[in-house]
């Protein structure tokens, strides 16, 4: 018996998945193989994105209840290629982007004090715990939503000509979560969640500023609030600039694939449907940052 994360009783925990499956399933679908690689450990296949036991099976459920509205109405027409133009956002769809927070807050709670997160100051983590909390009792339907915090919803569905390598990868063929931060902008949070095509931005630590950067970009997940999954607008330049450096990041990590690895994905592409591949978003993002090197490299 452990404690579960969320109600926090005493249960049988089940291993849950950190981005929801549907998320890592469509990932494979549109990969030219069924399994997936880990840009922290990139000579490891893998079957799935990241899990671990976290839930007890009735919150699991609670969480499952909240996946179907966003895939149907959101994640799945996106995926396809279909305009959303007007979509009225539900209170559904809010949960479930407070359940990814949530997620990123609980999980990032233990590593306090480890050297990947040594550059949270006091503040960070005040925010991290409070937020958890707040997150919590909305969750389980013991408080209302946080009122001062904002979910956005913004749709990388589509490639992009840029000098930064690795972005449309980055926007396209992730699916994970994170806390992070600017080291320039030591007073705003933000909790990820990449979700193979679309990014849920939840505003850990916010201020006014920050909420006006946000306000008029057609990403607010709130309900009554209008969505599309098209022409949005970001204007947080710290936000970019943090995108940039993850993208960076994730082409550090990939460049260290082993030569053997290397060669298996080569034969790996050998064998699988290419024009297919070359067809699906996967392999339109994975050919932009490729002529995006060539084209800046002789630039």
């Amino acid at each position: 018996m452990a404690v579960c994360a969320l109600c926090r009783k005493e249960a049988d925990l089940v291993v849950s998945h950190i981005v929801p499956r549907f998320v890592s399933k469509r990932l494979k679908d549109d990969s030219p193989k069924p399994f997936l690689r880990s840009t922290k450990d990139p000579n490891r296949r893998v079957q799935d994105v990241q899990k671990q036991p976290l839930l007890c099976l009735g919150c699991e459920d609670r969480f499952n209840r909240l996946e179907d509205p966003f895939s149907r109405d959101i994640f799945t027409p996106t995926m396809n290629g279909e305009e959303i133009d007007a979509l009225i956002v539900t209170e559904e769809h809010r949960g479930f982007c407070a359940s990814l927070a949530w997620r990123e807050l609980a999980v990032t709670l233990p590593r306090k004090g480890s050297d990947d997160v040594a550059d949270y100051d006091a503040a960070d983590w005040e925010a991290v715990e409070r937020r958890e909390a707040e997150l919590r009792a909305y969750l389980l339907g013991e408080a209302p939503h946080p009122a001062d915090l904002e979910h956005h919803l913004f749709c990388s569905r589509s490639t992009a000509e840029t000098e930064q390598p690795g972005m449309n990868a980055l926007f396209n063929l992730t699916a994970g979560i994170w806390v992070c931060g600017d080291s320039e902008a030591p007073d705003r949070l933000y909790g990820l969640a990449f979700l193979n095509g679309l990014i849920v931005i939840s505003h850990v630590r916010s201020t006014p500023q920050m909420h006006d950067e946000w306000s008029s970009g057609a990403t607010l997940i709130a309900p009554g609030a209008t969505w599309r999954n098209h022409h949005q607008e970001i204007h947080d330049g710290y936000f970019g600039r943090m995108l940039k450096g993850m993208a960076q990041l994730t082409q550090e990590e990939m460049a260290a694939m082993s030569p053997a690895q290397k060669k298996a994905v080569e034969e790996a592409f050998a064998s699988a449907d290419i024009e297919k591949w070359i067809a699906s978003p996967h392999g339109q993002a994975v050919l932009q940052d490729h002529f995006n090197r060539e084209k800046f490299r002789k630039d």
